[in-house]
C-alpha cells in the first residue's frame, strides 16, 4: 500500500511538532535549573574586610577587595550543614590576576569579569567565606544553584 501526499506530509508534522516540544522542554528545563534560587549582594556580605562598597556608573553596587586577606561570609540559613549546594561568585578583577576562595574551592581569574562556581557546604554555623589571597578582586555577588 502506498502512501499518499498527504499521508507523508501529515506524518512528517507530526514527528516536526514531537521533536520542537523536546526541544522546547529541554531548553525550559535547563533555564529553569540553572536560575539562581537564593542571591546575595554586597550589602548583605557579612563581616567585610575592608568595609568598602563601591558603585558603577550604572548603578551596579560591589566590594571592593584589594589586598590579600581580604574577605566575608554569607549566611545560608535555607541549606543544612554538610548538604552540597552550588555557589557561584561574580565579580571583576582590576589587577592583572587575581587568586581567591570561596569555602573550600580556590579561584584564579585574570583582568576582567569572571565568574567561579563550586559544589561547596556550609560551615557549622551555615557561613561560606570569601577571601582575596592575591590581586584585586570587586564581588557583584554570590548566587546559589539549585
Amino acid at each position: 500500500m502506498k502512501a499518499t501526499t498527504k499521508q507523508i506530509i501529515m506524518k512528517t508534522l507530526k514527528v516536526t511538532a514531537v521533536f520542537v516540544s523536546f526541544v522546547i522542554i529541554g531548553v525550559v528545563g535547563y533555564r529553569y535549573y540553572n536560575r539562581p534560587v537564593q542571591t546575595w549582594n554586597p550589602d548583605a556580605f557579612e563581616a567585610r574586610s575592608p568595609d568598602k562598597i563601591g558603585t558603577k556608573s550604572q548603578g551596579q553596587r560591589y566590594w571592593v577587595g584589594d589586598a590579600a586577606g581580604s574577605g566575608f561570609y554569607i549566611t545560608d540559613e535555607t541549606v543544612s550543614t554538610g548538604d552540597k549546594k552550588v555557589y557561584c561568585v561574580s565579580g571583576g578583577v582590576t589587577s592583572d590576576t587575581a587568586t581567591f576562595s570561596l569555602g573550600d574551592s580556590t579561584g584564579t581569574a585574570k583582568n576582567g569579569y569572571f565568574t567561579h562556581c563550586a559544589s561547596l557546604t556550609v560551615n557549622d554555623k551555615r557561613h561560606l567565606n570569601f577571601s582575596v589571597t592575591d590581586g584585586q578582586i570587586q564581588v557583584y555577588r554570590v548566587d546559589r544553584k539549585r
